[in-house]
């Protein structure tokens, strides 16, 4: 049952959970237009499971730099078919994920059976998604960001990148709970390269285990394909194509888990898990 559901009684069963992402937009920075038409939305969802996905977040709206405002009615249309296939039962033993900003858009996911709201915007863009993550009782992932994704990149000025993310991060967990969400439900993530420049992802990423043991939430990351990788790769935040940043992603992805990160969100499951398997 839902209302018994909690990140510690999934973590239980999964110590180490792998977001398979559904982009299912026509402008997402590495995968932008490709899952549009319902042959290929279907065939991607089945493969993320088959890949061994332990959930599948579903996003409609771009999150990327520059990206602009998509309503909760165009993205409940572009998730319609995906709503559809989980209200049907045919994949409950997977975990589904919304991926949004609007409180609306949240609820009728949970309405269908989504287990998570994952808000990269850490419940501030839109005023009722504290309401929306409080009476669903649904599991939530908070993210730190600033600003919008029109904005963000103008906003990456910190004294301390990892106090201050690590303060803000505790504010915002700090208001749902007094909006009536159950700590045992939220999930933090640092939000790489959400405000942040690649140096500064780099200086959370090695101090991700220090944020995790100051906050005591569990923790996803998220730096599949991201300008970070390009940078790791060769100097160059747009340098690398992005078909060819997922092995890194997976390496990335492999010291994560050693660090004690509880989840990761990533494109490629199958390579995440043939490099997390891999003998070193």
């Amino acid at each position: 049952m839902q209302d018994l559901l909690t990140w510690n009684r999934v973590l239980n069963e999964n110590p180490f959970l792998i977001f398979g992402i559904l982009n299912l937009t026509p402008d997402s920075f590495s995968d932008g237009g490709q899952y549009v038409e319902e042959e290929k939305i279907q065939h991607q969802l089945l493969k993320l499971c088959k890949d061994g996905a332990n959930a599948i977040d579903v996003g409609a709206e771009s999150t990327r730099s520059g990206a602009l405002e998509v309503t909760s009615q165009e993205e409940l249309k572009r998730c319609q078919s995906v709503l559809l296939e989980v209200n049907s039962g045919r994949f409950v033993d997977q975990l589904f994920s919304i991926d949004t900003r609007h409180a609306n858009t949240a609820r009728v996911a949970i309405e269908n059976g989504f287990k998570i709201i994952n808000d990269v915007s850490g419940a501030r863009f839109d005023p009722d998604m504290a309401k929306v993550m409080s009476e669903t009782k649904a599991l939530v992932v908070i993210m730190h960001s600033r600003g919008t994704p029109e904005t963000m990149q103008s906003l990456s000025y910190y004294d301390d990148v990892v106090e201050q993310v690590s303060v803000e991060l505790e504010q915002r967990c700090t208001f749902l709970m007094n909006e009536g969400v159950d700590r045992e439900r939220i999930m933090v993530d640092p939000g790489i390269g959400f405000a942040k420049t690649p140096e500064q992802g780099l200086e959370l990423l090695g101090s991700v285990d220090r944020i995790k043991a100051k906050l005591r939430y569990p923790m996803m990351v998220g730096i599949s394909r991201k300008t970070l990788t390009s940078y790791m790769l060769s100097g160059d935040a747009q340098k690398v194509p992005f078909d060819q940043r997922d092995h890194i992603s997976a390496v990335v992805a492999k010291e994560l888990k050693a660090k004690g990160i509880d989840a990761i969100r990533v494109h490629n499951v199958a390579k995440t898990l043939e490099i997390l398997h891999s003998v070193d």
